[in-house]
């Protein structure tokens, strides 16, 4: 009996049935695979619980010096060589502040130029109502007397004086007193001259005097030592 062909496959337009094409078989290797493949493993999951993360550790990096270094102090020449520091600059702006105070004392007092007057009744033809009028002046380091007997100007006198070889020569400033230095009874004219302070405080100082006679005031000459 005849195998019957399930019409599922017969052709309706009376041909042929169509036959399944023959798969095509893969021939079989009997190479064994190279172990250098690489094979992927599959890891069963992770079942076990991680720890948790402690945060309440301080993470930040500590700053926590050893027993050693904690131990160890400021060495004590440190303490004193900071010190001395502080003292010198400390002297050195108190003496920078004393000298600007001094020159602005004379600016005001004795102006730029420094000058100073005196009025004595010193014999050369004057009186109490008209005394003998004095100028000391000290013009670039220079000292210069000017005398006016009673007060006349058409009488001036001019006395030069010593150039002084200070630093700052033209701020020294230049005073003037009437007294007896040598004791002949005749008012003697006293120069004084002071000179600016310095870093240690040093004001250099110098005494003239001019001498009286019956002719009149004599020279400048140094005041001898008391």
């Amino acid at each position: 009996m005849a195998n019957s062909m399930p019409r599922s496959i017969v052709r309706r337009d009376g041909h042929a049935p169509l036959q399944e094409p023959e798969k095509i078989k893969e021939p079989v290797s009997n190479v064994p695979r190279r172990a250098s493949r690489l094979r992927l493993v599959e890891t069963p999951p992770d079942t076990e619980e991680r720890e948790p993360r402690r945060t309440d550790v301080d993470q930040r990096p500590s700053n926590r010096r050893s027993p050693a270094r904690q131990q160890r102090g400021v060495h004590w020449l440190l303490l004193v060589g900071v010190g001395m520091a502080l003292a010198l600059v400390l002297y050195l702006f108190g003496a920078l502040l004393w000298m600007w105070g001094v020159g602005i004392h004379d600016d005001l007092t004795y102006g730029t130029t420094r000058t100073s007057h005196l009025e004595a009744v010193v014999g050369e033809g004057d009186s109490p109502a008209h005394p003998t009028h004095f100028v000391a002046l000290n013009l670039h380091g220079q000292i210069d007397i000017i005398e006016l007997p009673g007060g006349d100007a058409t009488r001036a006198k001019i006395y030069p004086g010593p150039h002084l070889p200070w630093n700052n020569a033209d701020k020294a400033v230049v005073t003037l007193d009437v007294k007896d230095v040598n004791g002949d009874s005749h008012p003697d004219l006293v120069i004084r001259v002071r000179g600016e302070p310095d870093l240690f405080f040093q004001e250099p100082t110098a005494t003239l005097v001019m001498l009286k006679n019956t002719s009149g005031f004599q020279s400048m000459t140094q005041a001898p030592s008391s």
